[in-house]
């Protein structure tokens, strides 16, 4: 079967494969080299086009492949990347992983992560760079290092608010006040705080019976 060529139709697929499950597509060796090779000729092509006329329909079509392709090929290199990433992780733990599927370039990125991940937990689990525990035990401190036991600071009291006694002459659908949510029936007799009693009693909608000073 012959191996199939680069173009905006194929990239696209891979796009699409590449950004909608969570394996690999099969890539031949050199693909990336390839596909660079097609944006290449395709940059020139539009170069060529645009300098003879801008505005040409060629040149416009030209020019959205051109950025829709290297648009996909960069995405197409992250979402594999992410997936190479996975795989060395899971290599290194023990599972067999099919690297058939990678290209060359992606073949190097792979046997560096699993080297590095194979270092990195060597180091984890031979215990280096980790202190023993008697060496992390804080020193005792001097006598004027030593902390004084902290004074507990006098609460400020709050001053009581000034209140009043209203009735209300009619019912009051629920309104929010300074820190709740008022309702009244009429013909309550409620205290509340007197910037709230005053609201009511100069909108007519209550009466003052009291008022009550701190």
């Amino acid at each position: 079967m012959a191996e199939e060529g680069i173009s905006f139709e194929r990239i696209t697929r891979i796009y699409r494969e590449e950004t909608g499950k969570n394996t690999l597509t099969k890539l031949e060796m050199d693909f990336y080299g390839k596909l660079n090779d097609y944006v290449e000729d395709l940059k020139s092509r539009t170069d060529e086009e645009l300098a003879k006329d801008p505005h040409s329909s060629k040149a416009i079509l030209l020019q959205n492949e051109l950025r829709k392709i290297s648009q996909k090929r960069d995405q197409i290199y992250r979402s594999r990347e992410r997936k190479i990433v996975l795989m060395a992780s899971a290599y290194v733990g023990g599972t067999e992983v099919d690297t058939g599927v990678l290209t060359k370039n992606e073949r190097v990125l792979f046997e560096k992560l699993v080297e590095d991940l194979k270092n990195a937990r060597e180091d984890v689990f031979s215990g280096e760079g980790i202190p023993m525990e008697e060496e992390v035990k804080e020193a005792p401190k001097a006598e004027s290092e030593k902390e004084e036991p902290q004074k507990e600071e006098p609460k400020e009291e709050k001053p009581e608010e000034e209140v009043a006694v209203v009735q209300a002459l009619e019912d009051i659908p629920p309104f929010a006040g300074i820190d709740v949510t008022y309702e009244l029936k009429k013909e309550e007799v409620v205290t509340l705080p007197k910037k709230v009693a005053k609201i009511l009693t100069e909108s007519g909608k209550a009466k003052l019976l009291e008022i009550n000073n701190p």
